[in-house]
Order: C-alpha cells, then structure tokens, then sequence
C-alpha cells in the first residue's frame, strides 16, 4: 500500500510522520501526523484516515506508541 502517492498531492514530494497509540485488541486510541512541507497539510487527513482503518495486532496489557515516516 502506498499511502504517499495515493495521499500526497500530485507533484509534491511531501513525506509524513505518523504517530498511533494501539489499545488492547488492537483498537486505535489515537493518531496523529505531521508533513514535511507545507503544502501536505491536507493530506494528512487521508494517510491518517487510512492508518485508523488499519487491523493493528494488541499490544498486550499496556498501549502501544508506534511512529513512522510515510514516503
């Protein structure tokens, strides 16, 4: 999946932080993300829409922070 090209605006080489906190079963607590140039602000929108839509696996017992860069 490459959330990047289907997200991004078209001619723009914005990439995006991500940040998610996954709750027991696996359940999105929260997700936030950045770009890398102005112009991706509304993007980020899309990318963080698909990432909540995502199965995440349960981290156990306590929350679970993951961060990554979308390119």
């Amino acid at each position: 999946l490459d959330l990047g090209s289907r997200c991004r605006p078209a001619g723009t080489s914005t990439t995006f932080s991500i940040t998610v906190y996954v709750g027991q079963g696996g359940s999105v607590l929260a997700a936030g993300g950045a770009p890398s140039e102005v112009g991706g602000v509304a993007a980020v929108d899309c990318v963080l829409d698909t990432v909540r839509a995502w199965p995440m696996p349960n981290p156990g017992p306590y929350p679970a922070k993951i961060t990554f860069e979308v390119l």
